[in-house]
């Protein structure tokens, strides 16, 4: 039944026929109900965008970054060696950008294979914002700014997990939208499992192993790695199970 109220009477004015006073306020539903499809249309559209945007890997050898594009823009996540900025860009082409779509370089931490070509793509990319762990700033020279992050830190709706022991700054990169960790060089992959950081090259193991603790308090499907390939399903419970060794 149609609700008619005292405000909407006056409005139609005295003397209106009853039909004519149900013809406006269907009216005035329809109005409200096409307000709420597209509301419910714009709502439905961010979601299946957010379920679309996926990470890239992008294959550099022995080390990889990652790219995800959503909204127009891109976010990276390490750079690889000197040089690799090249494969980087493929990745934008074949995405539909190019180097002005990069918004976001999140660098893990400070050692050449994972920074190699941060120089270059700050050249290429001015617009993009730099960021790294606040203790691995030190060692980080692109020629121009890198911010520095603290755990729990937003950036590019990522959330950062502070890892050190690899290096005193090493961050992680929780996405929760698409429930990944991209966990750097904080953890490795070796024939299809995660497996703990190579002790030879992480000075501070201890810390290590403590940031592998921080880890497996997460919650996420994916994990992908500076070393090795992607571990795509249970990766959370690989992590508890390394924290647990």
């Amino acid at each position: 039944m149609t609700t008619f109220s005292r405000r909407r009477v006056l409005e139609i004015g005295a003397g209106t026929s009853l039909f004519a006073l149900l013809a406006a306020c269907s009216s005035d539903e329809q109005v409200s109900e096409g307000a709420q499809a597209t509301a419910d249309s714009d709502a439905a559209a961010t979601t299946s965008e957010a379920a679309e945007a996926s990470w890239e890997r992008i294959n550099l050898g022995f080390v990889s970054a990652y790219l995800l594009v959503r909204g127009g823009e891109a976010t990276l996540l390490d750079t690889g060696n000197q040089g690799d900025e090249g494969d980087i860009e493929a990745m934008l082409t074949s995405a539909g950008l190019g180097w002005g779509g990069l918004s976001t370089v999140i660098l893990t931490h400070s050692h050449g294979d994972h920074v190699g070509s941060a120089a270059a793509i700050a050249q290429a990319a001015p617009e993009a914002a730099f960021y790294a762990g606040k203790p691995d700033l030190a060692a980080i020279d692109i020629g121009r700014e890198v911010i520095g992050v603290d755990d729990q830190q937003k950036v590019a709706n990522l959330t950062i997990i502070a890892t050190p022991g690899h290096t005193p700054g090493h961050i992680a990169a929780l996405d929760t939208e698409r429930s990944v960790l991209l966990a750097g060089d904080a953890l490795i992959s070796d024939d299809g499992a995660l497996a703990l950081p190579n002790p030879d090259f992480t000075p501070d193991y201890d810390e290590a192993l403590k940031s592998v603790e921080a880890m497996a308090q997460l919650t996420f499907a994916s994990a992908y790695v500076g070393h090795g390939d992607p571990v795509l399903t249970g990766a959370d419970a690989q992590v508890r199970g390394l924290a647990n060794s």
